[in-house]
Parts: structure tokens; C-alpha cells; sequence
């Protein structure tokens, strides 16, 4: 079992944000927002139990979702953002993201 840690990063302002894994919801919250002092919204942490998963982040409230299929058979860090543009990117690393 390795470690599948999710930021959610730029760009939230006040969202519902739903978070799946292998279609089970595993994190779901209201009212997050990035603090911009530092580009980080909230960070989720679980534990990864197959060597593959899929990542999908959802912003219900505004019809957003994004897939995510990641090797994580080993430590991953998943960066996930919303454009000005209101789009949904993501970033993979082998190790955390770094903020102010």
C-alpha cells in the first residue's frame, strides 16, 4: 500500500469539490477556496491499495470533472488546479509540491 496524496491547488473559490477513487467517493467538501499566499486550497492523503487508480475530481456545482488514471504503485502527489478559463488541469510528482 503506498501513500496517493491529492492538492487541490489554484484557482478554488469557494467550491463543492467531490474527490473519487476507483468510483468510490473518498473526500467531499463545501466552501474551498485557494489561499493564494501560498497556491493551495486543501491537500487530501490516502492510502493507494491498487498498483493502479482512478482519479476523478469533481466541482458539481459547476458541471467540472476530470479523470485522472495514475500508476500508484509507489508515493504520488496529484496537483489539481482550475484555470481562469474554468477548465481543470492536473500535475503528477514523485514527491510533494513545494509551497511558500
Amino acid at each position: 500500500m503506498s501513500k496517493l496524496t491529492i492538492d487541490l491547488q489554484d484557482g478554488f473559490e469557494d467550491e463543492a469539490v467531490l474527490i473519487k477513487v476507483n468510483e468510490a467517493e473518498v473526500f467531499q467538501a463545501t466552501g474551498i477556496s485557494t489561499r493564494y499566499q501560498i497556491g493551495l486550497a486543501r491537500s487530501v492523503e490516502l492510502d493507494a491499495v491498487e498498483a493502479r487508480s482512478l482519479i476523478e475530481i469533481i466541482l458539481p456545482e459547476r458541471a467540472l470533472s476530470k479523470s485522472v488514471d495514475l500508476d500508484t504503485s509507489s508515493p504520488v502527489y496529484l496537483g489539481v488546479s482550475l484555470t481562469p478559463q474554468r477548465e481543470i488541469t492536473h500535475r503528477i510528482s514523485s514527491g510533494p509540491f513545494l509551497y511558500a
